[in-house]
């Protein structure tokens, strides 16, 4: 459900989240299909980085088991993959292809940055303090980033004694 007339093959993104994400980043503006290999232990946390790096506007497909007995196909935003990777087990198994939508012409580059910020500010700190930093920041909701994050799963790894 993608366009195939421009498309850019990556191969397996890198494991750890900050190089991942930073691949993603300098992906933003291609305007060709972004195909990926992931494994299925890892998929979810890239999903999670698409969809901080991306936001949820560009649509996404997951194509597990390709060419094998239980060969599926999801279709949706990266978070709305992820949730349904993370709903179902049997979904997280075999081999994966994630393909996403390319950079449209008139997208906005400043429209991923509240995201972004997001996603890096909960690395270190709890999602309620990281939406406000992220807001303070970047000028967007600080309610609107934090249901972005609790859509995302993300909230850091902050101690208790921090929070």
């Amino acid at each position: 459900g993608l366009p195939s007339d421009r498309f850019l093959f990556l191969g397996f993104p890198p494991r750890s989240g900050p190089a991942r994400r930073a691949l993603f980043e300098s992906l933003a503006g291609e305007p060709g299909t972004l195909v990926f290999y992931e494994s299925g232990k890892r998929a979810e946390a890239m999903l999670a980085d698409l969809a901080v790096v991306f936001g949820d506007g560009r649509r996404a497909v997951l194509a597990r088991e390709l060419t094998k007995r239980f060969e599926t196909f999801l279709a949706g935003s990266a978070s709305e993959l992820r949730g349904l990777l993370s709903g179902d087990p049997d979904q997280r198994k075999g081999e994966m292809v994630i393909l996403v939508e390319g950079a449209s012409a008139d997208s906005d580059p400043d429209l991923r940055e509240p995201g972004r910020v997001l996603g890096l500010l909960c690395e270190d700190l709890p999602l309620a303090r990281a939406a406000a930093l992220a807001a303070r920041i970047t000028g967007a909701s600080k309610n609107r980033l934090y249901r972005l994050g609790l859509e995302l799963g993300l909230g850091g790894q902050a101690s208790p004694e921090e929070r």
